[in-house]
């Protein structure tokens, strides 16, 4: 990453920032067991700046995101039960 892409310093795995908040979600939400997550990295997270993970309950969903020691915004996902109306395809994920 630094070499080619040019970052100060080691990037932190998107994938582990995932996990990340699915663990969270999982720790803290009364969820069915079989749900969908959605995330999207939407900043690069860099070795040494922080990591903070949080989580918001909805009635019918859990929203997540992951930020830096700024409060920058690094990772966002959603978790919803598999039978939501609006799921589209497939569930992904199962705890």
């Amino acid at each position: 990453a630094r070499a080619v892409e040019g970052y100060p310093s080691l990037v932190v795995h998107g994938p582990l920032q995932a996990l990340l908040m699915a663990e969270l979600a999982r720790r803290r939400a009364a969820r069915p067991a079989l749900c969908w997550f959605d995330y999207r990295l939407v900043a690069p997270l860099l070795e040494g700046q922080g990591l903070a993970v949080s989580a918001t309950e909805l009635a019918s969903e859990t929203r997540l995101a992951v930020r830096d020691a700024a409060g920058r915004r690094t990772a966002t996902a959603t978790i919803r039960p598999a039978q939501s109306p609006e799921s589209a395809s497939a569930p992904i994920t199962s705890w």
